[in-house]
């Protein structure tokens, strides 16, 4: 929950953010083979960058002041969150001339209890 939550704050801070018209923020869910769910969250603000998203939530120490203003520790965190429960939280690319940002998000079907 708190993943999505984050998605959709992210998308509606930019949308509203940079005054953006007809805003729109599509969430999709789908299936995957192997017990895999996916759901696609997609908005059409300013956009994120496979690259960028990549840079924002490295697994690195960066030098104060590296990371722009801008920039939360929220999707970071999320994207840990994520990936320690085995799922995948990437971003993908628009084609060219498209704008907004695209998360793919894929997370076991199966829960797993600790202890047994």
């Amino acid at each position: 929950m708190h993943v999505l939550l984050n998605l959709f704050g992210n998308s509606v801070e930019n949308l509203l953010g940079n005054s953006i018209p007809n805003p729109r923020i599509d969430v999709r869910l789908g299936k995957l083979s192997g017990g895999q769910a996916l759901v696609s969250f997609k908005d059409n603000g300013t956009g994120l960058s496979a690259e960028r998203y990549e840079e924002l939530t490295a697994f690195a120490f960066l030098p104060s002041g590296h990371i722009s203003k801008g920039a939360s520790l929220g999707l970071r965190l999320v994207r840990r969150l994520v990936e320690r429960n085995h799922g995948k939280l990437e971003v993908v690319d628009l084609p060219a001339g498209e704008n907004g940002t695209v998360f793919h998000l894929s997370l076991s079907t199966k829960v797993e209890l600790e202890g047994g």
